[in-house]
């Protein structure tokens, strides 16, 4: 048997209850709390006028292809928790947009290797004078293949710290360990325009 309806309402009615199959509508239209219900018991509901609530994850994409999540419109995307003292992420509308990712209060952004073809770069000003409170800090080592160049101080905090040259470090200057230095290499060259000055006040 086929019923067709072609206006007014079907109230208080469920539809499919027993044998359900699909259906067509331009529209529709969810006025109690319990939402829109699909196939595994998850939900989409709008208890609180402008938030949408999906209580399960959301995916996007054939399965075969990108997923991807935009804004409505030209406007900036952010994604936060639902706390109140949440950090964020936001990308920003409009050619060459910044990407923002900003925690909350002291908290830190943590990641792990990071690649990028571009400079990276920071312009915090704090001054460093240990190894734990410059605007650029590392736990480990650092490799440069380039030159250096630096626009205040270097210093080697170490004692017995090396400063070496060459491939195979043919040249250092070492700390002993106390106020003093030994100069290594071979030969060692001193050439100057002017007077070279040595000056001791040792008795040797």
């Amino acid at each position: 048997s086929k019923v067709d309806i072609d206006g007014g309402a079907i109230d208080a009615t469920i539809i499919g209850a027993n044998s359900a199959a699909a259906g067509t509508f331009t529209t529709i239209t969810a006025s109690a709390t319990g939402g829109i219900t699909l196939e595994n018991s998850e939900t989409i509901t709008n208890t609180t006028n402008g938030t949408v609530l999906i209580n399960g994850e959301i995916a996007s994409g054939t399965g075969s292809a990108a997923g991807v999540f935009k804004s409505n419109g030209d406007y900036d995307v952010t994604l936060k928790t639902g706390n109140s003292t949440t950090g964020s992420i936001t990308i920003t509308d409009g050619s060459n947009g910044d990407i923002a990712i900003t925690p909350n209060g002291t908290g830190i952004v943590t990641t792990g290797p990071i690649t990028s073809s571009g400079i990276i770069k920071t312009d915090d000003t704090t001054e460093a004078t240990s190894t734990t409170n410059g605007s650029l800090q590392t736990d480990g080592g650092l490799s440069v293949v380039l030159d250096c160049i630096f626009g205040n101080d270097v210093k080697l905090l170490t004692d017995d710290s090396v400063l070496s040259f060459g491939v195979d470090s043919d040249v250092t200057i070492t700390h002993d360990g106390t106020t003093g230095a030994t100069i290594a290499g071979n030969p060692l060259t001193l050439d100057s325009g002017g007077d070279i000055i040595l000056d001791a006040d040792g008795a040797d």
